[in-house]
């Protein structure tokens, strides 16, 4: 399956999660996607260590790698034909980087017209611009971070009344959530609560949501009861919301995921890429066509630079133009560097864009 988006040359400048995950949707669904990572290290996720080893192989697969020094007017001069052949550029570096290295908005814009620029930051316009961003800078910024409260003490009340992991009879936990009227009114008929049911005082959501303190602890003596098996048969029965809580290595056997297709088996190596041990990562969550195809794997994450010389064979350079600037130490990666020093005779193209501005 070729993808809705087949044809689209996407050139992706970005690193760590938010722009490689960007880049990752458009693959999927079929555009070609060039990871352009900066030489010699390439996007710095290949090199996490431990549990965020897996990190570059989740967000990069269906691209190739082009592992170049924009810091050089030879890498910029190289990469100026590919940008006048692609349509969209994505990047999420920090403010004022890309404009740093030659390529900003307007520099790209003068190279490709029709090209779209998308910039993905922490913050639009206005007096935070400038400032770099994480995760953590939105999610304490926000509040978010105060939500959780100290060790031991219970999250804050939400807005609905019944909205927790109960434990079951063997230990193990399910969350149940009742989110309105009819939902507890079929709530209570499937565990034998017609008495609370009927109760004035847990009529509607609000009345139940001011009545928690005593009503969790009541829902949590009759669910502490009952089989977890059973506790799952009561809520499907009654359309009730309700989930396992596990661990997320419990979804490499999740029996939707795996007969869904959601699971794709995904090389894993030491600097991300390339051959390696084989683990099930996350397929997109969306499904094409008639038929119902989820996007798939059509390309291994990539070894940094694993497709330098296809890509500037692509765009125009030459084999000895390529080598050259592999013995510039301009790329990184494949090719390997090639012995002796490289002159501009060596790249009759470079040269002439360089001498163009590049």
């Amino acid at each position: 399956m070729s993808g809705p988006l087949a044809g689209l040359r996407v050139l992706e400048f970005s690193h760590t999660i938010m722009g490689p995950c960007a880049g990752l949707v458009l693959a999927d669904l079929g555009a070609e996607v060039i990871k352009v990572e900066p030489a010699p290290g390439g996007d710095h996720t290949r090199h996490l260590p431990g549990f965020a080893a897996g990190c570059f192989a989740t967000f990069n697969r269906n691209k190739r790698s082009l592992a170049i020094d924009l810091k050089q007017p030879e890498g910029r001069a190289a990469l100026h034909p590919l940008v006048a052949a692609s349509d969209l550029v994505l990047e999420n570096d920090g403010p004022g980087t890309m404009e740093r290295l030659g390529c900003g908005g307007p520099a790209l814009q003068a190279l490709n017209p029709r090209l779209v620029h998308l910039a993905l930051k922490g913050f639009l316009a206005g007096p935070y611009e400038h400032r770099p961003a994480l995760d953590e800078v939105v999610q304490f910024q926000a509040g978010l971070a105060s939500m959780t409260g100290p060790p031991g003490q219970p999250l804050r009340a939400g807005a609905w009344g019944v909205y927790e992991p109960f434990d079951t009879a063997e230990g193990s936990q399910v969350f149940v959530g009742v989110t309105s009227d009819a939902q507890w009114i079929r709530f209570c008929e499937a565990f034998g609560l017609a008495e609370l049911a009927g109760d004035e005082r847990l009529r509607t959501n609000a009345r139940r949501a001011g009545a928690r303190p005593w009503l969790i602890p009541r829902l949590r003596a009759v669910l502490a009861g009952l089989p977890r098996d059973s506790v799952v048969a009561r809520c499907e029965a009654a359309r009730i919301s309700w989930a396992p809580v596990g661990q997320p290595a419990d979804l490499f056997e999740d029996a939707h995921l795996l007969a869904s297709g959601g699971l794709l088996d995904t090389a894993i190596s030491a600097l991300g890429g390339g051959a390696g041990p084989l683990a099930p990562l996350p397929a997109l969550p969306v499904e094409l066509g008639a038929g119902r195809a989820r996007p798939g794997l059509t390309r291994q994450p990539p070894r940094l630079g694993e497709h330098n010389a296809e890509v500037l064979a692509e765009a125009g350079l030459l084999p000895a133009e390529i080598a050259a600037l592999a013995a510039r130490g301009v790329l990184a990666g494949e090719p390997s560097p090639a012995n002796g020093p490289a002159t501009a005779e060596d790249m009759p193209c470079l040269t002439k864009e360089i001498a163009a501005g590049g």
